[in-house]
Order: structure tokens, then C-alpha cells, then sequence
């Protein structure tokens, strides 16, 4: 059966991701109730299938302690779900003192940590970022009436494709049981990474655990289910009314969600176009694509190289450690961190080409095309790794003449260069050391070229790699290869 292709799209929040839909960029989205009824309210044409959490300690107002401003400068989203809850905190304290100033979430964490504002009224993993650097928080939704970050999607890719948008609503689902039974340290390293590296894999538990209120829903599967949001919306339409960002134009609940029968009217769509952002909402969205549950429900994962700062979470956490050096060398030392990325780069490399070839000779040039000519190394990494190596010579022997944006392009061709080497690692020794045909582990000679795949030093008995002339064990010798 043809699987259907997944495409992740980046969004900076779920404001923008309701601003996607505007253009038919995308099909799916994680997004809060406020944005939600914001985008049906202009005409949107999106539905929600699924709910992705309740919300709870994972939205709330953070200040910075000392504060002594008679104005509060608070930073929020204008119409999402932190600027709700920022409002509910602002009517419990004098209104009149709260100033909201609408900026995209990376906007307000920038802005408070160089003082421009007083707090934020966000969400996780923001809150607990501003928590490290010493911001109080002061107020959260767990003390407000239910509220829901949803799962949404337009009516053409119901229309078209309610199966691949139950299969998606499905693998979030399973990922929603993997994060409430108990993830792994291997998956809360990966989100941790991902979401922010102040973060500890510790600090990412808890938040999902204590912050959030998991739930399962399907409201293409179970039409009745859809009531749990019934109340939270009219809040979240009487909170936009009330900030004027919507007329009074009454929200019909059975426009928010699928119709109870849905049969397809066209041909199934072979690709569905997903919005995520980077907040802690959309932890199961990438449980389920790292841990397979879209591919086990029918999905094929199409996308380009993804975000760098996901490609650097896949990496192990030793090489991860060595890339964050190079980044803090690269404002202060362009040319010296580009260097040590070229080190970083051509240490895989070589281990790659001992894995798969043989001994790698000292010209990284000749590891680079003998590689790309076995069909080892994709052209997009043999590119990058090729730029690294003339720019760790031109670093080498010119003094200041890097800047920051060639530190910039090293660390991303870095990381090209990494995760094809961790991603390959394992199957780089299945191929014959002489004339670079695949082989099975099991095999003892290359069936193509007879080159021995094993031996044994017949002196101490103890492995040896074929091309080796003298056994590192005992010191004895060894014959020629009858091959070789």
C-alpha cells in the first residue's frame, strides 16, 4: 500500500501557523483555542480533529524579581492562549499597570533577558527558560477553567483525506501514551535538545508531567468527544471580543468540528503538510516521528533537511557538547571555530573511511572522493564536507579575515556532515574494504573480489583486520592476502 507523504513546516507559533492556512501552506496544525476561534472568526476553513493537551502550569506570567516599574511592560502574543491567561492575571492585579506588547515568543524571551520587559505571559518551554535566568513565575491556567492546545485541520484535507488525518490524529495519540507512561532518557534528551539546551532532560520530565493534562481524542472517530471544548471555546471567543480582535460574530460549534459523516468527495491527497512550533505543545509530534508512529500509520516523512537545531538533537550528546564549544568560539574567534568544526567534520570522516575502506590516508580531499565514488557520502555532504576542508585551511593560514556568517555556514555544514556519518555508522563496515561492494555481516570474503572480510592472527588467535600487516597482539606477521 502507497504511504502518504508527512511534511513538517515550521512555524514560530500557532498565531503563525493560523496565518499559514491564510495561503494553503499547510493542512494540519498544533494551535491553542484562542488562535483557533481567532482564525474561524476570519473565515477560515479548519476544523478541529484531535486535542493535543490540556494546558495548565505549561501557560502562565513570569516577572522578573525586583521589579519596579508603576508600568508593566509584559510580553505575549496578542490572541494566543499566554496572552489569555496574561489577561486573567492583569484582572487580578490593577489593569490599568499592565502594558502588553505583542511579540513572537522568541521575541519576548530576547526583550526580557535584555530588560525591555518586566515578564512574559507565555508558555512552556519559555516560562522555564525565564525561570533559569531568575524570573518568578506568578500566575498559571491551572487555576483558570480548562483550556486545550488542539489539533486542526482544513476542510479540504477531511474532505479529501479523513483516513491519513484519523492515521495522523492516531500517531499523535500513541506518541501522547509513550509521553504519559513514561519516556525514555534517550526521547527526553532528544526534546530537551530540541526545544531548548538551557533545558535538562530532568527539567523537560517534569514539565511534561507536572505542566500538562494529556488527553486522547479523535473527533473524526468519536464525533460526541468534541463537547470537552465546547465551554473553553466560548471563553476563548469572549477573551478575543473583549481584546477587540474579533467581531461579535457568534462562533457555531458545529462549524469547529468534522461532521459527523465524512465520505470523500476526491481523490486522497498523497501529501499531508503539518505546522509545528517550538513549544512543549507539539512534544508529541515529535515523539511520534522519531519513535516511528507515523511510519507505522502509513506516513512516509517528506521533508528537506529540517531544522539544524533538530538534525543537532539526533546527534549523540558527546558531539553536541563539542558543537556547542565551537558555537560560543564563534563570535569571539570566527576563524579558530571554523578550524575546530573542520576537526569535528573530518574526525567522522576518517572514521567512516577506516570503517568502510581501509586505512584513511592523510589527504582528507582523497577520503572525500573515494567515499563519494563507493556511493557512501550523498553529494550534499561531500559539498559540505569539501567547503570545510578549504575553509579550515583558508582559517589556518589568513588571520582575520572569517566573519561570524562563515562560522555560521561551518556549523551548519557540520552538522550535515555529522548526522550522515551517526545515521550511516552501522552499515558502513558492509562493504568490501577493496572493491566497495555491499556485504552481508555474516560473509567472510567479498563474493565480487574474494578480499578476506575476517582473520584470524594464527600465532595468538585473536582477530585481526585484513589489510593489517603485523598482528598488534603478538607482533607476528602476516602473509600477503592471496587477494590483496
Amino acid at each position: 500500500m502507497k504511504k502518504t507523504g508527512l511534511s513538517p513546516v515550521f512555524m514560530p507559533s500557532g498565531m503563525q501557523s493560523m496565518l499559514s492556512f491564510f495561503t494553503g501552506a499547510i493542512d494540519l496544525a498544533y494551535v491553542g483555542e484562542t488562535p483557533f476561534v481567532l482564525g474561524r472568526a476570519y473565515g477560515l476553513p479548519v476544523r478541529i480533529v484531535g486535542i493535543a493537551q490540556q494546558v495548565g502550569r505549561s501557560h502562565g506570567v513570569v516577572l522578573r524579581q525586583g521589579h519596579s516599574r508603576e508600568m508593566l511592560k509584559i510580553g505575549t502574543s496578542a490572541g494566543s492562549l499566554g496572552h489569555f491567561v496574561g489577561t486573567a492575571w492583569a484582572d487580578q492585579q490593577d489593569p490599568d499597570r499592565v502594558l502588553f506588547v505583542d511579540l513572537s515568543p522568541q521575541e519576548q524571551m530576547r526583550a526580557f533577558e535584555f530588560g525591555f520587559l518586566d515578564g512574559i505571559a507565555s508558555y512552556e518551554p519559555y516560562l522555564s527558560v525565564a525561570e533559569l535566568s531568575g524570573a518568578e513565575r506568578v500566575f498559571d491556567a491551572s487555576s483558570m477553567p480548562p483550556m486545550f492546545n488542539v489539533i486542526c485541520a482544513t476542510d479540504s484535507i477531511i474532505d479529501s483525506s479523513p483516513e491519513q488525518v484519523k492515521a495522523f490524529v492516531h500517531a499523535h495519540n500513541r506518541a501522547v501514551r509513550t509521553i504519559s507512561d513514561e519516556l525514555s532518557e534517550e526521547n527526553l534528551d532528544f526534546l530537551a535538545a530540541v526545544f531548548d539546551d538551557r533545558l535538562s532532560s530532568a527539567m523537560c520530565r517534569d514539565i511534561l508531567e507536572m505542566n500538562y493534562s494529556w488527553a486522547e481524542e479523535d473527533f473524526l472517530s468519536n464525533p460526541d468527544a468534541a463537547e470537552i471544548c465546547f465551554d473553553s471555546l466560548k471563553r476563548a471567543e469572549a477573551f478575543l471580543l473583549r481584546c477587540g480582535l474579533i467581531h461579535n460574530d457568534p462562533l457555531v460549534m458545529a462549524d469547529c468540528f468534522p461532521p459527523r459523516k465524512v465520505s470523500p468527495s476526491q481523490a486522497a491527497k498523497d501529501l499531508l503538510r503539518v505546522a509545528y512550533s517550538d513549544t512543549l505543545m507539539c512534544a508529541p509530534f515529535h515523539v511520534a516521528r522519531e519513535a516511528g508512529y507515523f511510519t507505522d500509520d502509513g506516513f512516509n516523512i517528506v521533508e528537506d533537511t529540517g531544522r539544524i537545531v533538530e538534525r543537532v538533537a539526533q546527534l549523540s550528546e558527546v558531539v553536541r557538547a563539542e558543537l556547542k564549544q565551537c558555537q560560543e568560539l564563534s563570535a569571539s574567534d570566527p576563524a579558530l571555530a571554523v578550524m575546530k568544526y573542520g576537526i569535528v567534520a573530518e574526525r567522522s570522516i576518517a572514521n567512516a573511511y577506516e570503517l568502510s575502506i581501509g586505512s584513511a590516508p592523510r589527504q582528507v580531499s582523497k577520503m572525500i572522493e573515494d567515499l563519494t565514488d563507493r556511493k557512501l557520502m550523498p553529494t550534499r555532504v561531500s559539498s559540505a564536507a569539501h567547503w570545510l576542508r578549504t575553509m579550515r585551511n583558508e582559517a589556518a593560514h589568513s588571520v582575520g579575515t572569517l566573519s561570524q556568517r562563515d562560522a555560521d555556514v561551518a556549523y551548519s555544514n557540520t552538522v550535515e556532515v555529522l548526522q550522515w556519518y551517526e545515521q550511516n555508522e552501522n552499515v558502513f563496515g558492509l562493504h568490501c574494504k577493496k572493491c566497495g561492494a555491499a556485504v552481508e555481516s555474516k560473509w567472510v570474503v567479498c563474493p565480487r573480489c574474494a578480499f578476506p572480510r575476517t582473520r584470524t592472527c594464527q600465532s595468538c588467535n585473536q582477530p585481526a583486520e585484513p589489510e593489517w600487516k603485523q598482528c598488534p597482539h603478538c607482533g607476528s606477521a602476516f602473509p600477503p592476502s592471496a587477494s590483496s
